[in-house]
């Protein structure tokens, strides 16, 4: 397929903004997916940040909030009634004075202790239990860090153990807690715009999530997540496959939650939501791509159709001259390079069938003058052979020696003349296409024995063999004697450039209906930039002033050059083609191919 110039303006018009803008494009998302991602990790651990301060914030007030009330003289001196813990009387007492100051601190958990860590009084909307009590009192008592979060009933408490103290001496303890529930995930979202989950123990107590699966799929993630050790890592961030969703996750622990059981708020992030607006850009992007590429394609169009429309006239001018029409419409209007090489193609063009005219009329005249030369010069040789004969038969006298000699070499000078003339004729008629063939069935073997006979006739004094191979019995139609001075040029040619020692063979076959006659020879060769040329009649004579002509087929001698283009035209005026194929030193190979040929074999 040929790869126009429109398809190629096209391509360059087309493809190299089609690149630029996809290269935009894929830039373009990288940086911004890039981007994206990185406002996202950005964004979670601010929001982590944000989330641990609030909590802290509140985690401080729950504490502030105990020591105030644990130091209320109200407070220390219902708790230092003497007593025991089980009084209904002191246990009233108590609760009524703690309920008056939980009105003020809205703990969900408010408990009075005595000093031995028994439970007074409960005012609060949850308690707390016997065994998370004692491991609180036990780490205060042992001066160890007091847990400040507290897992109860699957909630999630901020608790504050603070002694209360009268007179120097322990009277007994009080516990705050305030529970972390969907509320406070509620008031953490709204201020970091990520769903908030508070997570102890493998527990969801307070979450923004939901779906019940959202939350399943968060709580293995983390489960799994905390097994391979990503949670707690430096990043803390990791990523939540679920519904064909991705979220981004980032675990914090929880302020004062204990080191060996960390609980934790959990930040999560919909990367779809995030990258809504990537999606919105790229659809954006991808609407001015198309825009780009429809109105390339139409300046492509246009630009290649205003480029290649002139040149296509003038490929086309260029080849109605190659076939003899000089009448090809050319585009001449246009004012830029185009309309100027057309005005000026068409200027050359006009110059070249005058040209052409004048080379077609020289020819004819040539070609007359051959003509008309060619039978006058027969007649002067015919009278000239007629008394050579006469004197060489001895009928105008006796001749002596050296006059014997001297018809000789008229004899061998006359034929020589009616060669040259014949192949002057012959090559007139071919330049004049008019070739004229007398057909007649002919039987090969015939054709090659009397063409190498008279080859050989010529090649006095040269040793080299020739020879016909066997050919099976065959009968062609041709015309016979054009066809053997055909053979007979290629034999001449072979034995003239093969040196003595040497060997030209001869041989034909019957392919396919078709004749092929074969002369190979094992001489000298042809150059390898020759045989591309070998039957133009521009190099018939290459060297006119220093040209000499040859008695005979002397080895590498110079002739006029007629006979491979009379053989051409010979074969060429039966409808076939004549080849040739040759390596420098290794001798050439002439084939005539004649289609249709053959017309059956005679019985030997």
């Amino acid at each position: 397929m040929r790869f126009t110039l429109r398809w190629k303006i096209l391509l360059l018009v087309v493809v190299a903004p089609l690149v630029l803008v996809a290269g935009s494009l894929r830039l373009v998302q990288e940086r911004i997916s890039r981007n994206v991602s990185a406002d996202i990790d950005e964004g979670l651990h601010r929001s982590a940040l944000v989330c641990r301060n609030v909590l802290a914030a509140r985690l401080a007030m729950l504490e502030s909030s105990a020591r105030i009330v644990a130091q209320d003289p109200r407070f220390f001196a219902a708790l230092s009634i003497p007593a025991p813990a089980s009084d209904p009387h002191f246990q009233a007492t108590v609760r009524g004075v703690a309920a008056d100051f939980n009105r003020i601190a809205r703990a969900d958990i408010f408990e009075a202790l005595d000093s031995r860590g028994r439970r007074i009084a409960s005012v609060g909307a949850a308690a707390t239990g016997q065994a998370a009590r004692n491991a609180m009192l036990g780490a205060l008592r042992a001066g160890k860090p007091v847990p400040s979060t507290l897992v109860e009933d699957g909630s999630l408490f901020f608790v504050s153990l603070t002694p209360v103290r009268a007179g120097g001496r322990n009277v007994g303890f009080l516990l705050l807690g305030a529970r972390l529930g969907d509320d406070v995930a509620a008031e953490l979202r709204s201020m970091t715009r990520a769903e908030v989950s508070l997570i102890a123990s493998g527990v969801c107590s307070g979450t923004t999530l939901e779906a019940t699966g959202d939350r399943a799929a968060l709580i293995a993630a983390l489960a799994r997540n905390r097994e391979e050790g990503e949670i707690g890592s430096p990043s803390g961030l990791f990523r939540l496959e679920h519904d064909g969703e991705t979220s981004i996750v980032l675990a914090a622990p929880l302020p004062g939650s204990p080191a060996d059981r960390p609980d934790l708020v959990v930040l999560q992030r919909s990367l779809a939501r995030e990258s809504a607006y990537l999606r919105d850009i790229q659809k954006g992007l991808a609407g001015l791509a198309l825009v780009v590429l429809l109105a390339t394609l139409v300046v492509g169009l246009f630009t290649s159709q205003r480029i290649t429309t002139p040149i296509l006239h003038l490929v086309r001018a260029a080849e109605g001259i190659e076939h003899g029409d000089y009448e090809v419409p050319l585009v001449l209007e246009g004012q830029d390079e185009v309309g100027y090489l057309a005005r000026r193609f068409e200027t050359m063009r006009r110059h070249e069938r005058r040209y052409v005219h004048n080379l077609q009329e020289i020819a004819l005249l040539k070609s007359k003058f051959i003509d008309v030369a060619s039978h006058e010069i027969r007649t002067p040789t015919a009278v000239i052979k007629g008394y050579a004969e006469l004197l060489a038969r001895e009928s105008l006298g006796p001749v002596t020696g050296k006059q014997r000699e001297a018809l000789e070499a008229i004899e061998s000078s006359l034929g020589t003349i009616g060669r040259i003339t014949e192949n002057a004729t012959w090559m007139a008629q071919l330049e004049g296409d008019r070739p004229r063939l007398d057909r007649s069935e002919c039987e090969v073997g015939d054709l090659l024995a009397r063409a190498v006979r008279l080859a050989t006739a010529e090649a006095v004094g040269r040793r080299v063999a020739v020879r016909v191979d066997p050919v099976d019995v065959f009968q062609v139609e041709v015309d016979g004697p054009r066809l053997i001075q055909a053979v007979v040029q290629l034999v001449r040619n072979g034995i003239r450039f093969t040196p003595d020692g040497g060997s030209v063979t001869v041989s034909a076959r019957a392919e396919s209906g078709d004749l092929v006659i074969e002369v190979t020879d094992d001489g000298v060769g042809i150059p390898e930039t020759d045989p591309s040329r070998l039957f133009e009649r521009s190099v018939l004579v290459r060297d006119v002033l220093h040209h000499h002509s040859s008695t005979g087929l002397e080895f590498n001698s110079a002739g006029l050059g007629l006979g491979l283009p009379i053989a051409r035209g010979i074969v060429e005026a039966h409808g076939g083609s004549l080849e040739v194929a040759s390596r420098p030193g290794e001798g050439s190979t002439f084939t005539i191919r004649i289609p249709g040929a053959e017309r059956g074999r005679k019985a030997a």
